[in-house]
C-alpha cells in the first residue's frame, strides 16, 4: 500500500499524517513498538489516519479544500485555545495516529466490532443469550487514551472566558 503523506497543503489523496520513518521516530521516542513490516505498519498508518477522521466534527475550525484527503490542514483552527497555522498538521494528531497503531499492534480494536452479540440461541423455546460486550459491539470503541491526546484540538464544551476587575 502506497502511503500518500499530507503535508500541509491539503493533498487530496492523502492517506496518512506520517511516513514509515516518522511514525518509528515517533514511537520510538514514546517507547512504542510499531511492526517491522513496512506493508503490515503502512496498512495500520491508514487505518489510524481513517479513524481519526472520525474525531472531524469534534475538531475546530474547517477543511483548508473540499477535496483534501485528511481532516487537516484546516482554516480557522485553534490548539490549547490559541489560532493554529493554516498549513501545519498538529503533534498531538499524529501521536495519535501512532497511538491508534499500537493499539492494532498489540490486537486491539479501533473500529466497531462485527460481533453480533448473541452468545447461544435456541430455537425451541427461544431462548436467546447476548455476550456481556454486546453492548460495546455498536459503533466505534471509545478510546480515552486518543480523545485525551486530541483534547487541544476539539471545540471547547464549556463556557470559558476570563473574568477581570
Amino acid at each position: 500500500m502506497a502511503l500518500i503523506i499530507e503535508d500541509g497543503t491539503g493533498v487530496e489523496d492523502a492517506n496518512t499524517y506520517l511516513s514509515l520513518a516518522d511514525a518509528r521516530e515517533l514511537a520510538s521516542t514514546r517507547g512504542i513498538t510499531l511492526s517491522a513490516s513496512d506493508p503490515e505498519l503502512s496498512g495500520q498508518l491508514v487505518s489510524a489516519a481513517d479513524r481519526l477522521t472520525t474525531y472531524e466534527n469534534r475538531f475546530t475550525g474547517v477543511r483548508m479544500t473540499g477535496i483534501q484527503g485528511l481532516s487537516y490542514p484546516r482554516a480557522n483552527s485553534y490548539r490549547y485555545g490559541s489560532s493554529f497555522p493554516n498549513d501545519a498538521i498538529p503533534k498531538e494528531l499524529k501521536l495519535a495516529q501512532v497511538m491508534l497503531v499500537s493499539i492494532l499492534e498489540e490486537g486491539g480494536f479501533i473500529w466497531a466490532s462485527s460481533v453480533s452479540g448473541i452468545k447461544s440461541e435456541q430455537v425451541g423455546p427461544l431462548e436467546t443469550v447476548y455476550t456481556d460486550d454486546a453492548a460495546n459491539s455498536v459503533g466505534n470503541p471509545d478510546l480515552p487514551v486518543i480523545d485525551a491526546i486530541l483534547e487541544p484540538l476539539f471545540v471547547p464544551t464549556g463556557i470559558n472566558f476570563i473574568v477581570g476587575r
